[in-house]
């Protein structure tokens, strides 16, 4: 099983849990995103099914249940993340984050670029985020004495 696969029948798998949509809604829609090719995430909320919110806490229980991009020798929340740095400071809302990183898994691309071209944000806000993220990032490693990696959601 592809991996996309595997993440959008995990978020379907949530999305029935919640009550949000049935299963056999799900089946259709992974019958419809097999034939599009678009994230099972962007389908339910075109087709009204979700809306935006429910899909990004979703989206969250997706990640912390470890079906986001982490891996074993990089665990998710070890990491500042770019996207939770810039939605905790005001710069950016859930909603406009979870559309930016549709947008990322969709087409690819730096996840800080996408924001300020759809002008979410400016670039003086990326930079700020950015530099708060290594400033973590420092901390981090010297309290581990160990080696982290720069995460971008």
């Amino acid at each position: 099983m592809r991996a996309a696969t595997y993440l959008s029948l995990r978020l379907g798998e949530i999305l029935v849990e919640r009550g949000l949509i049935d299963h056999y809604q799900l089946e259709c829609l992974l019958t419809e995103q097999r034939l599009v090719g678009l994230p099972l995430g962007e389908l339910v909320v075109a087709r009204g099914l979700v809306r935006p919110d429910e899909l990004a806490a979703a989206l969250a229980a997706q990640a912390d249940a470890g079906g986001g991009r982490s891996s074993p020798s990089r665990p998710a929340r070890s990491r500042p993340l770019l996207g939770r740095i810039l939605v905790e400071n005001g710069w950016l809302t859930e909603s406009g984050l979870q559309r930016a990183l549709l947008e990322q898994r969709r087409r690819g691309g730096l996840l800080g670029e996408i924001l300020v071209r759809r002008r979410y944000i400016t670039r003086a806000q990326l930079a700020s985020a950015l530099d708060e993220q290594r400033r973590l990032l420092s901390e981090e490693r010297r309290s581990q004495g160990g080696r982290v990696s720069i995460a971008i959601h």
